[in-house]
Order: structure tokens, then C-alpha cells, then sequence
């Protein structure tokens, strides 16, 4: 079982849609967990001892995210031999993290890039690259895919707008006032634009036109 353990919500709902894609990773072959919220450390540690085959941790902020429950799972996955993958949240090099890692730091560099890339596409390929990798499988994967680092959304477009696409949408309030709205890249490429798409429709019942930009 590989366990991914992450302060970065929109990483689980990413993993989530990329395992709904690919049945091969049910519930059975990945457990997530949401660091950014109540849990239990205990639970976790014996989830790695009982089935635990490869276990990912992405924190935002670092070993300070999590601290007791990052030195207990650097320790366990030492004295298991169970591979570990520590990354950041961000794409900053955390040394603190990469010595904790008990994989080669070139792969695992190479596999933290599916995650900063984002998306459920990516994570489908970090799924398989790192089983590949790390336990013997032979599935097969591509390199991370480039996505939009930054851009216009509008609800019901797979893809960002051009500026003049924006305008065309909303051509039929050309003098009215723009109200900007700027969220994380990481909401649009996991789908998690429910508030986003509330806002817009309030701007909107009030006269204004929204500009969402995700980044």
C-alpha cells in the first residue's frame, strides 16, 4: 500500500480523482491523509506498520508542519526499510526533508515533480511511476504534463481564457465595474472551485463582472 500523508488538501482530491481513473489504486492499494486537519498520529504509524509499502509526506512549511508524527514515520520507514518519500509543499528544496528520505534524492525529486505540476492527471503518473519505481510493478508512465501555471478560469471551460475569450463572455457588460478574483493554481487543477463558481455568480447578480484568475 503506498501512504500519502500532506498538509496540501487539493493534493488529496487530486489523488482521489486519480485513483477513481485508474482501479488498479482502489482504497486497498493507496491511503491518503490530511495532516492539515485533527488526526490521528497513532492510526497513521499503524496503517505503515500493518500494510505500509511506500509512504509520501508533503508538507507545506516543512517538518514543522507535523514534527512528532515526521519523526516518527522518518523512524519507522528507516527501521522497516519502507521507502519515503519527504517533500515540501512548495518547489523550494527543503534539506531537512530530502535527508529524511530514504530513497535516492534523484528519484524522489523526480517524482515530487508530478505533484508540483498538480492535477489528477499527474498524480495518476506519480501513482505509477513511484509503484514502478519502489515495488516491483511494470505499469508504465509519463512524464509530468505541463499545466497552466497561471490563468483566467470561467466556469464550464476545461481551459484557461484569453483575455479577449473573457471579454467575449462577458460582452454584454462592457461598461461595467471588473472585480478581480485571485485563488490558487492548485483549486483549478484539482477542481475544487465550488466557492469560486459562488463568487462569480454574486458578482454577477450584482451588476459587476468578475475576473477569476487562479495562480
Amino acid at each position: 500500500m503506498i501512504v500519502y500523508l500532506t498538509t496540501a488538501e487539493t493534493d488529496l482530491l487530486s489523488l482521489s480523482q486519480a485513483v477513481e481513473r485508474w482501479g488498479t489504486f482502489d482504497s486497498e492499494g493507496v491511503r491518503a491523509f490530511n495532516l492539515s486537519d485533527s488526526y490521528d498520529g497513532e492510526a497513521i504509524l499503524e496503517q505503515i506498520r500493518a500494510s505500509g509499502r511506500l509512504v509520501v509526506m508533503r508538507l507545506l512549511g516543512g517538518r514543522k508542519a507535523a514534527p512528532v508524527l515526521f519523526d516518527a514515520v522518518a523512524e519507522l520507514s528507516a527501521a522497516s526499510g519502507i521507502p519515503l518519500l519527504a517533500w515540501p509543499g512548495d518547489m523550494e528544496p527543503s534539506d531537512e526533508l530530502f535527508l529524511a528520505s530514504t530513497v535516492d534524492p534523484l528519484m524522489s525529486q523526480r517524482a515530487m515533480q508530478y505533484a508540483v505540476m498538480g492535477g489528477a492527471r499527474n498524480f495518476l503518473e506519480l501513482l505509477r511511476f513511484a509503484s514502478d519505481q519502489w515495488l516491483g510493478t511494470h505499469y508504465g508512465f509519463q512524464p509530468p504534463f505541463e499545466e497552466p501555471w497561471t490563468g483566467i478560469y470561467w466556469p464550464g471551460s476545461a481551459q484557461p481564457l484569453s483575455i479577449a475569450q473573457w471579454r467575449g463572455v462577458n460582452s454584454q457588460n462592457p461598461s461595467s465595474p471588473v472585480v478581480a478574483i485571485v485563488f490558487y493554481r492548485a483549486h483549478w487543477m484539482s477542481g475544487n472551485l465550488a466557492f469560486v463558481d459562488a463568487m462569480i455568480d454574486s458578482f454577477l447578480s450584482q451588476g459587476t463582472v468578475p475576473l477569476p484568475i487562479f495562480t
